[in-house]
């Protein structure tokens, strides 16, 4: 029986898939290939819309078994974001993180996944929170 106001990930990838931001990216040097679909963040970048959707679930899977992990990554793309020094991360998380392919070895995070973590995240430590990231 789910709880009033519970989620699971099944639940945010069918939001996902039927999102109003989708559109299909300009593939005119493409040579005809089939287009990347695209959506809309909030901060008005545009996405590969698989990425989000892959990101989105790691960070649902980092909140329910490793919440410190998230933490750790969330205020790491504020700080990035903010061009300020930033506390390192714990190491499990780092083990983590570089598992679930949201880091690299030198621990930096590149410039899409940042975009979709900064667009569905809100709040401070223990109200830290995913949200919809669409535009």
């Amino acid at each position: 029986m789910r709880r009033i106001g519970h989620t699971t990930p099944g639940d945010d990838l069918r939001a996902l898939e039927n999102s109003p931001g989708a559109s299909p990216r300009d593939v005119s040097q493409s040579g005809g290939a089939e287009p990347s679909p695209t959506v809309k963040l909030k901060n008005g970048t545009v996405e590969a819309k698989g990425l989000v959707v892959a990101v989105i679930l790691k960070l649902q899977h980092l909140r329910a078994e490793l919440p410190t992990a998230l933490y750790d990554l969330v205020m790491k793309c504020r700080c990035e974001q903010a061009s300020v020094p930033c506390n390192p991360l714990y190491p499990n998380s780092v083990t983590r993180l570089m598992a679930d392919g949201l880091i690299d070895s030198r621990c930096s995070i590149d410039e899409p996944t940042r975009n979709v973590i900064l667009n569905c995240t809100e709040g401070l430590y223990h109200d830290l929170r995913l949200c919809n990231p669409w535009a």
